[in-house]
């Protein structure tokens, strides 16, 4: 039954993109894909860590920003537990923080973290068992909504994480930069790009087979489902500009690669073994 869908995905993969994004049937049958999954994001922490401390970057006391944080608090709470001084949240499309479902997401996710945190001194102990928009919260965690390319802040970051957002933002360079002039002297990023067809994960390189002018026209559009389609070797350009690599994490494919249905010259042979990537890196000094 699997393959079969998985064959009318792939046949009918235009027809459905094409309805997904411009009929806004996004919205109506796909409300999960708004609402983040805070155990998935939660097991990514104990990796950032490791690779913070092996640059002996202490928490402690540091300004964090998470970039694209959707309507999740789990990583801020798991900065603030480790003994972050505050952390921002900045998303350029917030999501609905009076649906009812987002609501009780938020109450689900605390009860969560309260639990897991259950044996530690809790650093969001309070009276207040549940509160949906977090106001006993808002002197360490500040939710932004904006576009990092061209928003003023309060206070730098000396840490900026992302996951699974840069694969999904159009103005790359921009927003590059704009982590760039965010970040203190000396701070450090750490992303976590997909760069896999989020269409179908059995079919990584499906969205391949189009030309930029059809994908871009007819098949993505910004706070929809944007996808850049960039690989390993254009994210490490791009970033090198404004950034030091410290360290990286490769997944590779253990699969076929169809290069006769990939259309786009742009699109470097030479990675697209790679479907995740993880980057640690630090801000260059100006010269």
């Amino acid at each position: 039954m699997k393959k079969l869908i998985n064959l009318i995905l792939i046949k009918f993969d235009f027809i459905i993109r094409f309805l997904y994004v411009k009929m806004r049937l996004n919205r109506l049958f796909f409300w999960k894909r708004y609402t983040s999954n805070c155990q998935i994001i939660d097991s990514y922490f104990p990796n950032i860590k490791e690779l913070l401390s092996r640059q002996n970057f202490d928490i402690k006391d540091k300004v964090v920003m998470e970039l694209g944080s959707g309507n999740s608090y789990i990583n801020a709470y798991n900065f603030l537990q480790a003994g972050a001084r505050k952390v921002i949240l900045l998303d350029k499309f917030p999501r609905n923080y009076t649906n009812k479902k987002q609501k009780l997401f938020f109450q689900e996710e605390l009860s969560y973290f309260r639990e897991k945190n259950k044996d530690k001194i809790f650093c969001l102990q309070t009276d207040r068992q549940t509160d949906d928009r977090l106001n006993f919260l808002e002197d360490k965690i500040e939710y932004i909504s904006g576009d990092i390319s061209n928003i003023n802040l309060n206070c730098k970051a000396d840490l900026v994480i992302s996951i699974s957002v840069f694969e999904h933002i159009k103005n790359y360079e921009g927003t590059i930069l704009g982590v760039y002039n965010c970040l203190n002297e000396g701070g450090l990023v750490f992303s976590r790009i997909d760069l896999r067809d989020h269409y179908n994960f059995d079919s990584p390189f499906l969205f391949y087979k189009y030309s930029n002018k059809v994908w871009e026209k007819y098949l993505v559009k910004e706070g929809v489902s944007y996808t850049n389609r960039l690989r390993h070797s254009d994210w490490i350009q791009l970033f090198s500009n404004y950034f030091e690599l410290l360290d990286q994490k490769l997944w590779r494919y253990n699969l076929d690669i169809p290069r006769k249905k990939i259309k786009l010259n742009t699109v470097s042979e030479k990675d697209l073994d790679i479907g995740v990537v993880e980057y640690l890196m630090k801000k260059k000094v100006k010269a």
